[in-house]
């Protein structure tokens, strides 16, 4: 036979009960009154990308990746010559147009800045070079003179085409 129960476990059997009751009732009550934070329109309003710089003049300059504005007098420019040519006046022997010719080595192209795609997040892409991170969008400068054609998806991951034709493949 069982013992009956004292007043005191009475009371804490109770009490038990009521706090597992709330406990199960709490979250359909908190579903029921939640608080309604939008405006009622909100259906009829449109989405705003929070990156949409389409009205935006200027992000930013990028003045290591333009040509000077600023030329320098013709008196400011040093004409010491500093190196040598042969007496028929084409250059040293090769030092050709990088096609195997004789000539004064115009032809030859300095390399493009190296740059690398690191994500893209609302139709901008993050490139680094070597001073640093900037977004740029379609249209925009990029490090090596060219300018962003378009950021699509290729090969399973995030490509920009440039206008020079290059595509950049995005690099964790």
């Amino acid at each position: 036979m069982k013992k009956p129960l004292s007043k005191g476990d009475r009371y804490l059997m109770i009490a038990v009960i009521a706090l597992a009751a709330a406990s199960a009732l709490l979250p359909i009550v908190t579903y029921l009154q939640r608080v309604d934070f939008n405006p009622a329109n909100k259906a009829e309003r449109k989405i705003i990308d929070p990156l949409d710089r389409s009205e935006q003049k200027t992000v930013r300059r990028f003045p290591s990746f333009r040509p000077s504005e600023q030329v320098a007098p013709a008196s400011e420019v040093d004409k010491t010559m500093t190196g040598s040519v042969m007496s028929n006046g084409k250059g040293l022997p090769g030092a050709g147009k990088g096609e195997g010719e004789i000539g004064d080595g115009r032809g030859q192209p300095f390399p493009k800045p190296v740059f690398a795609l690191r994500d893209v997040v609302g139709g901008m892409a993050m490139i680094e070079d070597a001073s640093g991170y900037w977004f740029v969008e379609k249209g925009s400068l990029l490090p090596d003179g060219s300018r962003l054609v378009s950021i699509g998806r290729g090969a399973g991951t995030w490509q920009l085409t440039t206008s020079s034709g290059d595509i950049i493949d995005m690099r964790r």
